[in-house]
């Protein structure tokens, strides 16, 4: 479909890399919907089929209503697309109110054949190429998409790295990302609920007291290499969504469409809650200085937080 555009795919890292901007100016703005949806799923299955032929391992690509994946499991890859159907409706339900009504295509899953070759794929979009250890990611650049190293916790990642693909039109600050990804793997997941430890409060106090609560407003936090750092800021940005949830979710939904990520929230917070940030997180830590500060953060790293959501 797209051999008359060179310029549509690249080689980097020793894989096809479609150019997504291209390949979207080759669609005109006056085709109705479901010819942009039809032209988006044929881009879509041409970068798959090249992805596939590049690689040694047998990989396959199967297809159902709402997603591609690409496979090189050996058995019946339909269990797979059956979850993921699955899932999506489930997913679709809790976030009513949050989702686009306006996108086209497909969301893809790849699932690799070991961690090779995710960080082969993977590094192409982080900075300075070295991304950070992850058991799966949701690209947010040109098509959003999901990759994951391999089959390990697959229906575990595929919930969290789902929540971010359903979200990816939103400007969310990166803690309201990661925060309701967690709420809504914890309930959909049976693993997560069993694995859930008790929230330490106290401990999370003296940390953000001595590291700084900016850390989690920005979204700086979730891209420190060092997991237990990232593990502060996902236990406290899933306690605060908590806490936004608990009065009904369509308010919080409400919430999502206006959440921005350039304040963290804060506007959109004193909106529909009537409290700043600050406030709700003293529900969660206690007392303390709680606000989001932005003119404190780096803007850079703030835009380098939404090239991918990893788990």
């Amino acid at each position: 479909m797209l051999d008359h555009v060179p310029e549509a795919f690249i080689e980097a890292h020793g894989l096809p890399r479609p150019q997504w901007k291209v390949i979207f100016a080759q669609m005109q703005k006056d085709w109705p919907r479901e010819r942009k949806h039809d032209f988006w799923c044929a881009a879509q299955r041409e970068w798959l089929e090249r992805l596939r032929a590049a690689m040694a391992e047998p990989y396959v690509v199967v297809e159902s209503e709402n997603h591609f994946i690409l496979t090189a499991n050996r058995g019946e890859p339909k269990w797979m697309l059956d979850f993921a159907e699955e899932l999506n409706a489930l997913v679709g339900g809790m976030l009513d109110g949050a989702l686009s009504n306006q996108s086209f295509g497909k969301f893809a899953v790849l699932v690799f054949h070991g961690e090779a070759r995710y960080w082969q794929y993977i590094r192409y979009f982080a900075k300075d190429n070295r991304p950070r250890e992850s058991a799966g990611i949701c690209i947010f650049s040109g098509d959003t998409h999901i990759a994951m190293p391999g089959l390990a916790n697959f229906r575990h990642v595929l919930i969290h790295e789902m929540v971010h693909a359903r979200l990816s039109h939103l400007p969310l600050p990166h803690w309201v990302h990661e925060g309701i990804a967690q709420n809504i793997d914890r309930q959909l997941s049976a693993r997560s609920r069993m694995l859930a430890d008790r929230f330490a409060r106290g401990q999370h106090y003296i940390w953000w007291k001595y590291q700084g609560i900016q850390l989690l407003w920005s979204g700086e936090i979730f891209q420190d290499r060092r997991t237990d750092r990232r593990l502060m800021g996902y236990e406290l940005a899933e306690q605060i969504v908590n806490e936004m949830i608990k009065p009904d979710r369509v308010t919080f939904n409400a919430f999502l469409r206006e959440a921005y990520k350039g304040d963290g929230g804060e506007a959109a917070s004193r909106s529909y809650f009537g409290v700043g940030l600050g406030v709700l997180a003293q529900q969660v830590l206690g007392p303390g200085d709680w606000d989001p500060k932005p003119q404190e953060w780096d803007a850079t790293k703030v835009e380098e937080a939404y090239a991918g959501k990893s788990r």
